[in-house]
């Protein structure tokens, strides 16, 4: 479980590194239509509604079908503004809580344990 432990670490790390180097969310999303440019999907900072309104990511679908199921440029929004560093840095904590926890092979943790793993995993990019 020691090479566990440092992939929970690693991808702990990884997760802070990103998110600390991201915009502060939390994050909005905004349509847009293009006029002849078809239809896009923005995600904003709102940190002051009113001042502090900035752009993070803009995803178009350079398409004139706003609900293009194969490019959907709202639902990717919408995940990517759900997916803030703040939720980002509470996964990375969450990773890193499972560091030096002893478990029994047989109990209950083991299964919440092995889901860290594979979301570690995941998360570097790294075979399951």
């Amino acid at each position: 479980m020691s090479d566990h432990a440092d992939l929970l670490r690693r991808a702990a790390a990884r997760v802070r590194e990103t998110a600390n180097a991201a915009t502060e969310g939390p994050w909005k999303t905004h349509d847009t239509h293009l006029g002849s440019g078809g239809h896009s999907a923005t995600v904003l900072t709102h940190r002051d509604k009113l001042t502090d309104t900035g752009l993070v990511a803009w995803l178009p679908t350079f398409s004139h079908e706003p609900w293009n199921d194969h490019t959907n440029a709202w639902a990717n929004a919408t995940h990517t503004a759900l997916w803030h560093p703040g939720v980002a840095l509470a996964v990375a904590g969450w990773l890193e809580s499972w560091d030096g926890v002893d478990l029994d092979p047989y109990g209950p943790l083991l299964t919440d344990y092995e889901h860290a793993v594979n979301v570690a995993r995941t998360l570097l990019g790294e075979d399951t």
